[in-house]
């Protein structure tokens, strides 16, 4: 992510603008967390990436239990085969 407020026209048009901008805006908010506690920038951006992996490892939890679509879940074959029960 760059450091620079400002993008150019050519650098990307609609959602993917919006994302960037937002991007460098945490980025921003996480500095000025980081400065104000005393903390180095580098041990905020580890706890940043330990999160993804966090989420990343429930992801393939979720894939090994093997509850993919709507009929394979708890409740398959009750409310999901439609009309009253």
């Amino acid at each position: 992510m760059s450091a620079r407020t400002h993008t150019t026209m050519a650098e990307g048009t609609g959602r993917e603008q919006r994302r960037r901008k937002m991007d460098e805006a945490t980025v921003k908010r996480r500095w000025r967390r980081a400065n104000r506690s005393g903390v180095k920038m580098a041990a905020v951006a580890e706890s940043d990436d330990q999160k993804t992996r966090r989420g990343e490892e429930r992801k393939e939890r979720k894939e090994r239990k093997g509850k993919g679509g709507r009929r394979e879940g708890r409740k398959a074959g009750r409310a999901a085969a439609g009309g009253t029960h």
